[in-house]
């Protein structure tokens, strides 16, 4: 705080998270740099955000794998994963990290078509450069690092008075495939 940044980017995640903002706000961090802190460490989820309640910092700028409370171009197969997902949760709105499982077990079922087969080795060559569609877009597995290209969603973070925290104001998701050639 002494240094007077114009902005702070930092990468703490979930509990850590929680802790840095329920320590830093009575310190006068967030206040200090006005609110301009961008934290890639996916702490713009609805499960973060609903557990800090008041105390979430609004104006920061973070990332999510899946904004779940998601205005204006809510794509309609998302729209319906979300009401499932809360049915299924017997929750108000759902998990933020819930779509990364989803991912996973669509792209498994995808190998296991290409492949004709669920023979390990041959599920796990038919995954490389395999592209499945998901709630939030389509998503390819990397022929040359095996992971998956999901890129992630930004946004400021803001109230919103349809939920009692902090939602991404627009999210917009962010590519990784033009950083990644």
């Amino acid at each position: 705080m002494g240094k007077k940044p114009d902005a702070v980017f930092c990468d703490v995640f979930g509990g850590d998270f929680a802790t840095l903002a329920k320590q830093a706000a009575p310190l006068g961090y967030f206040k200090a740099i006005q609110n301009r802190l961008i934290d890639g460490g996916e702490v713009g989820t609805v499960d973060l955000a609903e557990s800090l309640g008041a105390d979430y910092p609004v104006g920061i700028v973070s990332d999510a794998y899946d904004p779940v409370v998601w205005g204006e171009g809510e794509p309609p197969e998302h729209k319906e994963f979300i009401e499932k997902l809360k049915k299924a949760m017997n929750n108000q709105y759902g998990s933020g990290w819930a779509i990364m499982g989803y991912m996973g077990v669509v792209a498994i079922a995808e190998g296991i078509k290409k492949a004709g087969s669920t023979d390990s080795d041959k599920v796990s060559k038919a995954l490389l450069g395999i592209t499945f569609d998901t709630p939030v877009g389509k998503r390819t597995i990397s022929e040359n690092t095996h992971e998956t290209e999901a890129g992630e969603f930004w946004s400021e973070m803001v109230k919103d008075p349809k939920t009692p925290f902090a939602v991404m104001k627009k999210p917009e998701y962010i590519d990784p495939k033009p950083l990644l050639q």
